[in-house]
């Protein structure tokens, strides 16, 4: 099922909105914002277990938004939108702690691939919380 709350943050209107359009038609607690920082505030508020975050945006780029959010919660799965697609550095990725690159434009196909992909990542993270909890 779709249990996920789902945060979108990239200053595009027209990415903002189809990725929010297609998550919500699916089920999904989608909330989007236009800018970095109201993204980051947001978060601060409330629980998302999953954020999709533009790369290249005005006020914070995409890393530095990926560090905050990681600072306030490792666990959270970010998936960097891009229009630079393969072109992102994989060590760079690895350095902000970015856990799935989607490329612009995008496919609804290999939305749900990547979120699918997401909330494998989520269950892991939950699954050693979980182990880490039993075993002390």
């Amino acid at each position: 099922g779709a249990t996920e709350n789902i945060l979108i943050i990239d200053d595009e209107p027209a990415i903002r909105e189809l990725l929010c359009d297609i998550l919500q038609s699916r089920g999904y607690k989608a909330v989007a914002v236009d800018d970095s920082l109201k993204g980051v505030e947001l978060f601060e508020k409330e629980e998302f277990d999953i954020v999709f975050t533009d790369l290249s945006m005005p006020e914070m780029s995409g890393w530095e938004v990926t560090d905050r959010l990681k600072s306030l919660n490792p666990e959270v799965v970010i998936v960097m939108v891009t229009g630079w697609g393969t072109q992102v550095d994989s060590r760079k990725l690895k350095a902000h702690s970015v856990d799935l690159l989607m490329a612009k434009p995008f496919e609804v196909k290999k939305l749900f691939e990547i979120l699918n992909d997401a909330q494998k990542i989520k269950k892991k993270r939950e699954e050693k919380k979980l182990e880490k909890v039993m075993s002390s």
